[in-house]
């Protein structure tokens, strides 16, 4: 949400939107709500690709990679197939970037 705010500096909205991530995944744990949990390592992952490509910072592409990864292995768990594909096709664009030095 603040990664799309109109107002304010975007890649400051960006890095407060990973906060709210990261601070809500203290509440919506995989164990407790795996399909909220998996849906929010999607959405990181999205941001963290955004944040890397206002910044031109690659090192936010490992965790992109990682959320990607952890989405595709939670929406897996609880069957959700065109979600898991999703996810492992970011992870996998990710991961294609980060091997070849690029933005993706």
């Amino acid at each position: 949400a603040y990664g799309e705010l109109l107002t304010g500096e975007r890649t400051a909205n960006l890095q407060r939107s990973i906060d709210s991530f990261d601070k809500a995944s203290r509440v919506l744990t995989e164990i407790d709500f795996p399909q909220h949990w998996a849906m929010m390592q999607s959405n990181l992952g999205l941001t963290l690709v955004n944040l890397t490509k206002e910044t031109k910072n690659m090192t936010y592409l490992r965790r992109a990679r990682d959320s990607f990864a952890n989405a595709a292995r939670a929406y897996a768990a609880v069957g959700m197939r065109g979600d898991t594909e999703e996810a492992s096709h970011n992870h996998s664009i990710v991961e294609k970037a980060i091997v070849n030095g690029v933005m993706p």
